[in-house]
C-alpha cells in the first residue's frame, strides 16, 4: 500500500479507537438524563459519614445534609478516632437535629483501616434498608439529593452510583483534578452499564444494607489500608445490580485537597486496582489504550506533514493530485480536536459541571506522563500499602479477635 493512503488509514484507526475507548463515554450523563427510569419508593435512608479530625467540616455541610427533602432519614457519623474538636461539634449538632446518631471506632481497633471500620460500624448501625455514604468534607448541591438518589431504589438494583467532584477554585490545579475525577466516573458509569462497576467514589453511593452485609462488607481486602469504595463496588456491584444517578440534583461537592493529597489519593486508586477483579482492571487497561491511541494520531499526523515536505523539497513542486490525501489529514485533526469537546459539553451541562474547552487535548497527551509519574510513586510506597500483622500473642491477639469480630460480624 502507498505510504500516504497507509498513514491516512491507520489515523482513521485510530480516530475510531478514540472513540470506542474514550469518546462515546462522554455522552452518558446526558443519555442517562433521557432514560426513563422505573419509579422507586421513597424508604428511609440512612446516610453514614465516616470521618477523622473533621470537627469544621461536619459544622458546615451537616446542616446542608439536614435540610434534604426526604420524608425520612437518619444520619450517622462514624468516627475514626477523631482528636480535635470533632465530639463536641457532634453534641451541638445533636442538640438541633434528633435524627443525627454516631458511633465510633474503638481505640484497639489496629489491625484493619479504620475508614473500612468506621463504615461499616455505621452500616451496622443503621435503621434503614438504603445507606448512603458521603464524606464529611462534602455538600449536597440540591435539596433533592436523597430524593433523586432514591428514585433508584428498586428491587432489581444492590448499588446506586451518584456524582462526587471537587470545588472549583479557578485553579489549574481545580481544573485537572476535576476533569480526571469526571472521566473517573464517566469509566464506571461504561463498566455498569457493561455489567459491573470498575470502582466507586464514595463521596456519593447509595447501597442496599442488606446486600453489604450478605457480601461481608470489606472481606476482600481487609490487608489494604484504604481504597473502601472500590473494594465495596467491586464486592456488591454485581451483573446488572448497579443504577447511575449523574444529574446535577444528585451531585455532591467535595472540598478540594492539597496537591500532595491529590497525588496520594491517584496513588491509592492505582494500588486499589491490583485487588480487584480482572474486569474492573481491563477499564484501566481500555484508558491506556486511549491515551496511546492519541498519541499514535499525533505521531502520524507528524509523520505525514515531514513525508510530504520532504517530498516537496526533493522535486521542487507540489502536485495538485496530491490534494487526495492531504486534505483528509487536517479534516481529522479538526475532528479529533473539536469532536470530543462538544460530546462533552452536553454532560457536563446536565451535571452542572464545567466546560474544559481546548484543555481535553492537553489532558489527553499528559495522561500517560501521569499514570507513568503515579506507577513510580506506588513502587516508592509499597511498603505502605499492606497493613503489617502483628504476632498473634496475647492481649495483642484478643484485640485483634475483637476487631475482625466488629467488622466481619454481622
Amino acid at each position: 500500500m502507498p505510504l500516504y493512503p497507509a498513514l491516512l488509514t491507520a489515523a482513521c484507526l485510530c480516530l475510531a479507537v478514540l472513540y470506542r475507548t474514550r469518546w462515546r463515554d462522554y455522552s452518558l450523563p446526558a443519555r442517562l438524563a433521557r432514560t426513563e427510569k422505573a419509579a422507586g419508593g421513597q424508604p428511609r435512608i440512612a446516610v453514614v459519614i465516616p470521618t477523622a479530625d473533621q470537627g469544621a467540616q461536619l459544622a458546615e455541610n451537616l446542616p446542608d445534609i439536614f435540610a434534604q427533602e426526604y420524608p425520612d432519614f437518619e444520619v450517622i457519623v462514624a468516627d475514626e478516632g477523631s482528636t480535635d474538636d470533632t465530639p463536641e461539634v457532634l453534641e451541638a449538632l445533636r442538640q438541633q437535629y434528633d435524627n443525627l446518631r454516631t458511633t465510633s471506632v474503638p481505640a484497639t481497633s489496629r489491625y484493619i483501616d479504620r475508614r473500612k471500620l468506621a463504615i461499616a460500624l455505621g452500616i451496622r448501625a443503621a435503621h434503614a434498608p438504603w445507606v448512603v455514604l458521603t464524606r464529611a468534607d462534602c455538600a449536597p448541591v440540591s435539596r433533592q439529593w436523597l430524593a433523586t438518589l432514591a428514585r433508584n431504589f428498586t428491587d432489581g438494583t444492590d448499588l446506586v452510583q451518584g456524582y462526587a467532584n471537587y470545588a472549583d477554585n479557578h485553579t489549574a490545579t481545580a481544573r485537572r483534578a476535576i476533569y480526571e475525577r469526571l472521566r473517573r466516573h464517566l469509566r464506571i458509569a461504561r463498566s455498569s452499564l457493561a455489567g459491573r462497576p470498575s470502582g466507586a467514589d464514595g463521596c456519593n453511593i447509595a447501597i442496599r444494607r442488606e446486600a453489604f452485609l450478605e457480601g461481608r462488607g470489606f472481606a476482600k481486602g481487609l490487608t489494604l489500608p484504604f481504597g473502601a469504595d472500590d473494594l465495596l463496588a467491586d464486592t456488591i456491584g454485581g451483573e446488572g445490580r448497579t443504577a447511575l444517578e449523574l444529574t446535577e440534583s444528585s451531585t455532591v461537592i467535595q472540598a478540594l485537597p492539597e496537591r500532595w493529597m491529590l497525588k496520594r489519593r491517584r496513588m491509592y486508586r492505582t494500588e486499589t486496582a491490583r485487588h480487584m477483579s480482572r474486569r474492573t482492571r481491563l477499564y484501566r487497561w481500555r484508558e491506556s489504550t486511549a491515551s496511546w491511541a492519541t498519541y499514535t494520531l499525533s505521531l502520524l499526523a507528524t509523520a505525514h506533514i515531514a513525508f510530504r515536505v520532504a517530498d516537496i523539497l526533493h522535486t521542487g513542486t507540489y502536485a495538485p493530485a496530491n490534494l487526495v490525501w492531504d486534505i483528509p489529514l487536517p479534516v481529522l485533526l479538526a475532528a479529533a480536536l473539536l469532536y470530543p469537546v462538544l460530546r462533552l459539553r452536553k454532560s457536563t451541562k446536565t451535571i452542572g459541571e464545567r466546560r474544559f474547552g481546548g484543555s481535553l487535548p492537553w489532558y489527553a497527551l499528559m495522561q500517560p506522563w501521569r499514570n507513568w509519574h503515579t506507577r513510580l510513586a506506588c513502587r516508592r510506597h509499597r511498603r505502605e500499602f499492606v497493613r503489617p500483622i502483628l504476632p498473634p500473642t496475647g492481649l495483642e491477639e484478643a484485640h485483634r479477635k475483637t476487631a475482625m469480630s466488629r467488622f466481619l460480624t454481622f
